[in-house]
């Protein structure tokens, strides 16, 4: 019967949608680097990877949790959360998916009045703390070479890099739904019997998204301020739920709480960025470091977004031409002098390529022509 259920769980058409957005963003992805930067920085489908695997796992968790907690959803709550999902999918990428669930919630209210639609809302809750479960797992596992650069032209005609993540999933979550109103249309459907009462198995999926967009600050940083952000968030919605729970009156409450603490944990990571006080700017200093690309040279010698390569094989650089000559001064080691990001001075050495010393592994601002 759960097999079965389990099956009824790849005819969700918020999970296709979902799919089908995780192989568009990353075609574009790759277009995008293309076009910039004449190469694919990372061409592995990890997303597809991320999407897969955190799925699975929150899914199994999150059953795991719902199954305890007995929670149930009717078939209407189940058609309006598809539906904004759909719709938080196709107008930002699932960007806005946490907003998603708390929006559903607010819906079960208006077409559940009273105790009933209350603890629906409480079960809406509940999927808030699940998806944040999920976004949490989504930043702790994440890379920084994970954060891909685009380019657009700053001021004072200088070129500025931004960099952006983005990632998503989408578990199944097992929820009861009272009744055998899905039988009556699909046969097949799943449904057990709970004393006087039968209950349709149903596996929600549950969309979980996390990204962010950063200007001025290091990656690393952001990265660990989004991480605390997240459990900031995921504390919050806990207590919230409990409460929803023991006094299902507060969950209208608890709701518009949490969307206005999410709105706010927003504005705190914009702000971050936008006190920081340093570029990734186009510089006539050196060459700037946009990305390096894994399991190549340049990642041996350890170079990170932001740096800023003065000399190549003892010779000073300023552009991409510059730099890629100055390889040319030794075929089979390269040795940098590099200021980091924060401003460090060090030097840097590694064996490269003999016959092809232009894949040392940097992604630079391209020469204009």
């Amino acid at each position: 019967m759960v097999l079965k259920a389990l099956l009824t769980y790849l005819v969700q058409p918020a999970l296709w949608v979902a799919i089908a957005t995780v192989i568009y963003l990353y075609f574009r992805r790759l277009k995008l680097e293309r076009k910039q930067f004449r190469i694919a920085i990372e061409k592995d489908f990890y997303e597809g990877r991320t999407f897969l695997k955190t799925g699975l796992l929150l899914g199994g968790i999150g059953t795991l949790l719902t199954f305890i907690l007995g929670l149930t959803l009717t078939t209407k709550m189940v058609y309006a959360y598809e539906a904004v999902t759909i719709v938080s999918l196709l107008l930002g990428g699932g960007a806005f998916s946490f907003y998603a669930i708390l929006l559903t919630g607010g819906v079960a209210l208006y077409l559940n009045p009273g105790q009933s639609g209350s603890i629906m809302a409480s079960a809406f809750l509940v999927l808030a703390i699940l998806y944040l479960l999920g976004r949490l797992f989504l930043a702790s596992s994440k890379q920084v070479a994970h954060f891909f650069p685009l380019v657009k032209n700053g001021q004072r005609g200088r070129r500025v890099a931004t960099y952006r993540w983005r990632e998503m999933a989408v578990a199944p979550i097992l929820v009861l739904i009272p009744g055998n109103e899905i039988q009556g249309i699909f046969a097949w459907w799943p449904v057990i019997n709970l004393g006087q009462s039968s209950y349709s198995l149903f596996f929600l999926p549950l969309l979980v998204t996390a990204g962010m967009q950063i200007l001025k600050q290091d990656s690393k940083e952001a990265l660990i301020f989004y991480q605390k952000q997240t459990e900031v968030l995921l504390l919050l919605t806990v207590v919230v739920a409990i409460m929803a729970l023991i006094w299902p009156v507060s969950a209208p409450y608890g709701l518009g709480f949490m969307g206005l603490v999410s709105i706010i944990s927003w504005l705190l990571e914009r702000r971050k960025d936008h006190q920081a006080n340093n570029w990734y700017v186009e510089t006539t200093e050196g060459v700037r470091v946009l990305a390096v690309r894994k399991d190549t040279p340049a990642a041996k010698m350890g170079l990170q977004a932001g740096d800023i390569i003065l000399e190549c094989n003892k010779v000073p650089v300023s552009n991409e031409k510059n730099l890629y000559a100055a390889l040319q001064e030794n075929s089979a080691y390269c040795r940098l002098r590099v200021k980091t990001y924060a401003g460090d001075l060090r030097a840097v050495g590694s064996a490269i390529y003999a016959d092809s010393p232009h894949e040392i592994g940097l992604v630079l601002f391209q020469d204009e022509f």
